[in-house]
């Protein structure tokens, strides 16, 4: 899970909205309708995260993040909405969490603290995996889009559309499953804002120690904003129990390794999926 905080910019109508609202209804419509007899699955999960650091300040600031996501799948294909809520207590402000990342960026103006709680932005995302079938791992790409909805003047949005695309490779062998990724993180542009585009990378692996049990670790990196001296670093440990066909838990804990990243965190999810017939 990755945090995303506050850009004071007022929000822009931007052009490039609407292409990519279009784009997206008309290649998810095609995707979803092109096979009547493809597998189909979804997927909703519930999630909460305990994040913990000063970030080079000398308060610290404790974030609460909780979000629930619904994922439709089709064979190789899956389109996923994620409505995140929030609660924090310190001089950061957050804007976004970006699931699937634990590393945590903050912009920060005071060392005034205060508490703050509410809905940060929405995010949609599609992705593509290939091959269909394979007993040694599969290359995945991805789009995401992060909607401005959130309140501005609490600190939960900066007003503009913010868009990931990120490529990533898994491995298995025997026991083992070995995932990288990189992505580009791309922001609308706004005069006087932060880094409209910025590089990340992760790395890692996961050990099942049964069929349905895993243990994992893996390192997080992601290029520094105009308002951080460091880049945001994190490893990350993660447990996955598969308990049956449909449900699964997890549970995550990490450590900062730059002042961009908390302190510390831990945090526990929950999903369960419905296959439908074909």
């Amino acid at each position: 899970m990755q945090i995303v905080l506050n850009n004071k910019q007022q929000p822009r109508n931007s052009s490039i909205v609407w292409v990519f609202i279009i784009l997206l209804v008309a290649f998810s419509s095609l995707v979803m309708s092109a096979q009547a007899s493809a597998q189909k699955t979804i997927k909703a999960s519930l999630s909460s995260y305990g994040f913990l650091g000063d970030y080079g300040l000398e308060t610290d600031t404790f974030t609460l993040a909780t979000q629930a996501s619904i994922k439709y799948q089709q064979d190789q294909w899956s389109l996923r909405f994620t409505q995140p809520y929030v609660f924090q207590d310190g001089p950061a402000e957050l804007i976004l969490l970006e699931d699937g990342e634990t590393g945590e960026e903050y912009l920060v103006g005071s060392d005034e603290r205060k508490q703050r709680s509410g809905y940060s932005d929405p995010s949609l995302s599609l992705s593509y995996s290939w091959p269909k079938k394979s007993k040694t791992g599969r290359w995945s790409l991805s789009g995401r889009w992060k909607i401005p909805t959130a309140n501005q003047q609490e600190g939960f949005s900066n007003g503009r559309n913010e868009y990931t695309v990120n490529v990533s490779r898994s491995y298995r062998y025997q026991r083992w499953m070995f995932h990288g990724r990189v992505g580009r993180h791309m922001r609308e542009h706004k005069n006087f804002s932060d880094n409209s585009a910025r590089n990340n990378f992760s790395l890692g692996g996961m050990y099942f120690l049964t069929r349905r049990t895993g243990l994992g670790l893996s390192l997080y990196n992601k290029e520094a904003t105009q308002s951080q001296a460091d880049d945001v670093k994190s490893v990350n440990l993660d447990l996955r129990v598969r308990l049956d066909r449909n449900w699964q838990l997890g549970g995550h804990a990490g450590v900062g390794l730059s002042d961009s990243a908390a302190d510390g965190f831990v945090g526990i999810d929950v999903s369960y999926r419905w296959k439908l017939q074909k």
